[in-house]
């Protein structure tokens, strides 16, 4: 079972935006690795799943699998690389993520072995 949004609301910071986050997107998982953010550090705020994040990934799954089949999509900004990985895994063509954290995205590309994404 999915962990709806507005439950994680119930956790403090600390617990909430460290932890690896899994999500499911058209029937599969997809787990992230989060970083701790430093709330001094503005650019820190990519390295956990938003709940903005989650909405766009509903939202990108209700256009269905048939319509990402053949697309080439890139994410600017993309933090974690939750949407990102929620088109590869509804079968876009070609995938690729971008943010700051490189490593952080690598770790999440690979934790899903999604071929079509980098």
């Amino acid at each position: 079972a999915i962990e709806p949004a507005w439950r994680r609301n119930n956790l403090h910071n600390s617990e909430r935006y460290w932890k690896q986050f899994i999500f499911e997107v058209a029937g599969k998982q997809i787990s992230i690795q989060q970083g701790r953010v430093d709330y001094e550090d503005v650019a820190s705020l990519g390295l956990t799943v938003w709940d903005a994040s989650l909405v766009l990934s509903k939202y990108l799954e209700s256009f269905g699998a048939s319509f990402w089949r053949d697309k080439r999509v890139v994410t600017l900004g993309s933090g974690t690389g939750l949407d990102g990985l929620a088109v590869a895994a509804m079968g876009a063509k070609d995938v690729i993520i971008t943010d700051l954290y490189v490593d952080l995205l690598s770790e999440n590309v690979s934790l899903n072995a999604i071929a079509n994404t980098r």
